[in-house]
């Protein structure tokens, strides 16, 4: 609206300017007239300029502030880039997808940008786009963290091929880090969501046994190495 007001403005005050400047060069071109009047053909190409001029400054004025809204957004979000955090940027989630996918463009081997853009994703619920996004990451950087947020979100399906891609990703990511507890917590989850009951109990006691472990998760832990071993007894 408001730059629609503007190109009414602008172009008003070049029609203004246009009466102004033929009624000029009628009054030298026929000084003997006491009377200033608009030659039949301005009176003609007024409206015509002012039918032509208006979309065209209209469209120029939208697109220039689309352009400064968007430039905007690609500065804020520049902070990413050099190692800043979210949490920091007052933003909306829109123009952050915005701006994380024009820096993750402009530097394609970054995985942090793949990743921070495929976690907005996920957080607003578009699942194959942020899976896309953190398989590029971890594409560049094998990263355990990003391996394992990448194998919990292919684990939540029920597609068994994402599955057993769930179990290589987790596998991969406990090789660079034999102690990451989402990892072990996830891989069991998998392997018992899989039915493979034995390797669940595994994966799930090493997870138990580090000393990172509160008591309260340890106690949790322990509940579903009780539920597999009772589902392992059951399927023998």
């Amino acid at each position: 609206m408001t730059s629609l007001l503007i190109v009414i403005v602008l172009v008003s005050l070049f029609c203004a300017a246009f009466i102004v400047y033929t009624v000029l060069f009628e009054s030298q071109s026929h000084p003997e007239n006491q009377i200033l009047k608009v030659s039949s053909k301005s009176l003609v190409i007024l409206p015509l300029i002012f039918v032509v001029t208006s979309p065209i400054l209209y469209f120029s004025l939208d697109s220039f502030a689309k352009q400064s809204d968007w430039k905007a957004v690609v500065n804020k979000t520049k902070i990413l880039t050099d190692g800043g955090e979210i949490q920091s940027m007052d933003i909306s989630m829109q123009d952050l997808i915005l701006g994380l996918r024009t820096a993750a463009h402009q530097n394609p081997e970054n995985g942090a940008l793949w990743y921070e853009l495929g976690e907005t994703y996920f957080k607003l619920q578009m699942r194959d786009a942020a899976l896309a996004s953190w398989q590029r990451a971890i594409r560049i950087e094998s990263n355990p963290d990003w391996l394992v947020a990448t194998a919990q979100l292919l684990a939540s399906g029920s597609d068994s091929d994402e599955n057993r891609q769930a179990l290589d990703l987790l596998n991969q990511a406990l090789t660079l880090d034999a102690d990451h507890q989402g990892g072990l917590l996830t891989l069991g989850f998998t392997y018992f969501k899989n039915a493979d009951y034995q390797n669940a109990i595994d994966a799930w006691q090493k997870l138990a046994s580090l000393e990172s472990i509160s008591d309260k998760s340890r106690g949790f832990i322990q509940q579903q190495i009780l539920q597999a071993r009772e589902m392992l007894n059951q399927s023998q």
